[in-house]
C-alpha cells in the first residue's frame, strides 16, 4: 500500500501492549511521515499537540492552534498532500471519544479532502470494540470513499 502514489488507509488495532505503536514506528523510519499520538485527554489538548507536531514537521516555530479538527485537516492536506506521507493517529479512540463528531469529520476529509493526495493515513487503536465497531463498523461511517476496492483497504489486527 505504501508503494502506491495515492491516498491509502489502514487500520491497526489490537490490545494493549502488543507492540502497534512499536511497529507503526519501525515501518515510519526512513519515511516522510507524520505520528500524532492521541491522549485520554479534551478535544482542544488534543487539537494543540496536533498542531505543535504538525508545525514542527512544517518547520515553524511557534505554529498556531488550530481551532478546529477540520482546519487541521485542511492545513495536513495543503502542506503535506502532494507529498509521499505517512500520516499515523495512534490512539485514535482517545481523540474521537473527546470529540464525538470526529469519525464524521473524518469521512468528510477522506471522502472530499484526502481522496486526491499521495497521504498513507493509518488509524491505530487499542480499543478493539470502538476501531471494531465505530472505524470498520456497518452502522458508522466507513472509512473509504465508495469509488473504491477492496485492494485500497487494509485492515490489521495484531
Amino acid at each position: 500500500m505504501y508503494a502506491r502514489r495515492e491516498f491509502q488507509m489502514a487500520v491497526v488495532y489490537g490490545r494493549r501492549r502488543i507492540g502497534k505503536t512499536a511497529l507503526l514506528n519501525e515501518f515510519i523510519k526512513g519515511k516522510n511521515a507524520l505520528y500524532l499520538p492521541a491522549e485520554e485527554v479534551n478535544d482542544l489538548l488534543n487539537l494543540q499537540k496536533f498542531s505543535r507536531l504538525v508545525g514542527e514537521k512544517l518547520g515553524i516555530a511557534n505554529f498556531p492552534t488550530v481551532s478546529n479538527w477540520n482546519d487541521l485537516f485542511s492545513i495536513i492536506k495543503e502542506q503535506l498532500g502532494m507529498q509521499h506521507v505517512v500520516i499515523i493517529i495512534d490512539e485514535y479512540p482517545y481523540a474521537a471519544n473527546a470529540n464525538k463528531s470526529l469519525n464524521s469529520i473524518l469521512q468528510h476529509v477522506i471522502d472530499y479532502e484526502f481522496k486526491d493526495t499521495n497521504i498513507f493515513l493509518i488509524l491505530c487503536g487499542s480499543s478493539m470494540s470502538f476501531m471494531e465497531n465505530q472505524v470498520l463498523g456497518e452502522k458508522k461511517p466507513p472509512f473509504w470513499p465508495t469509488n473504491w476496492s477492496i485492494e485500497n483497504w487494509a485492515v490489521g489486527l495484531l
